[in-house]
């Protein structure tokens, strides 16, 4: 026998050896194959990942659903949570406004004059408020050259007079306009004088024709005299600011500052008494 023949034979023997060992050791073991074993060995993990992989991807799409349902009922929480707080701006000035018109009727039952209310529409800030336009015209009574008062702390304070009359609205010029005069007198002496806008870029007044051996106080009341055939007497116009004694001449000069505040101004009274004409036109050209 040659070599080859010997080694053939060898890895024969070797082989059906370790097949008997095999069964021999299986037999032993009480080895049985088992389909379900198997499976579950090959196949189930396979299933598994697969299962968990697809699973993974439901909820990862389940959570996206979510979110954009979450986004888009806050979205409209926030539109109706913008409309609420509209409708409460809303409310509280319709309560403000309501609490202005109840103090405004309340006024004007304490004034002793007859008056129609009325709301400034349109001011000029530039012109330093010589402009002042009201929602009342001569339907509602208003004629040239009624005065206008306003309410400051309880106190009547002078706005003007009116200048120019429509069917609706009315034009009223300021005491701080150079071309507004009124009768005036200080409240401690009574010492009466003529006012008027102190110049055309203020929004102070001045008043002129005082005695100048008349002691003026700062801070001191200018009130309405009732003459010129306008203003009823004892109207607030303002406090003394400053005084200016001439050394030649028969009169000081006194800056006076008004109560109302016509930069905040909104609301006012038109007196609805008529002008004596013949005297203011007499106090115009002075």
């Amino acid at each position: 026998m040659t070599d080859l023949g010997k080694n053939r034979t060898i890895i024969a023997y070797a082989a059906a050896t370790a097949v008997c060992l095999i069964f021999i050791i299986f037999s032993k073991a009480e080895f049985s194959l088992d389909v379900k074993k198997l499976y579950s060995v090959t196949v189930y993990p396979f299933q598994y990942g697969t299962q968990k992989v697809f699973r993974t991807i439901a909820d990862w799409y389940a959570s996206i659903s979510e979110l954009t349902r979450l986004r888009e009922e806050l979205r409209q929480t926030r539109e109706k949570l913008a409309v609420y707080e509209n409708a409460a701006v809303e409310f509280e000035e319709i309560k403000n406004e309501n609490k202005r018109l109840s103090e405004l009727l309340q006024m004007q039952k304490q004034i002793e004059y007859r008056t129609v209310a009325a709301t400034i529409v349109s001011k000029d800030p530039q012109n330093f408020y010589s402009t002042i336009i009201v929602n009342r015209g001569y339907q509602d009574g208003v004629e040239i050259g009624m005065p206008v008062i306003a309410y400051r702390d309880a106190a009547k304070g002078v706005v003007g007079k009116v200048i120019e009359v429509s069917r609706r609205y009315a034009r009223i010029l300021p005491i701080t306009d150079q071309n507004c005069k009124i009768g005036a007198m200080l409240e401690t002496t009574r010492a009466t004088g003529i006012l008027a806008g102190e110049q055309p870029r203020s929004l102070l007044c001045n008043l002129a024709f005082v005695d100048r051996v008349v002691p003026v106080a700062t801070n001191e009341s200018v009130v309405t005299s009732g003459m010129g055939g306008i203003f009823p007497k004892g109207l607030v116009i303002g406090t003394v600011s400053a005084v200016d004694r001439k050394l030649y001449g028969l009169f000081q000069s006194i800056t006076v500052r008004p109560l109302l505040d016509f930069a905040t101004l909104e609301d006012i009274y038109i007196i609805l008494k008529k002008a004596d004409t013949d005297i203011s036109s007499i106090l115009d050209e002075e």
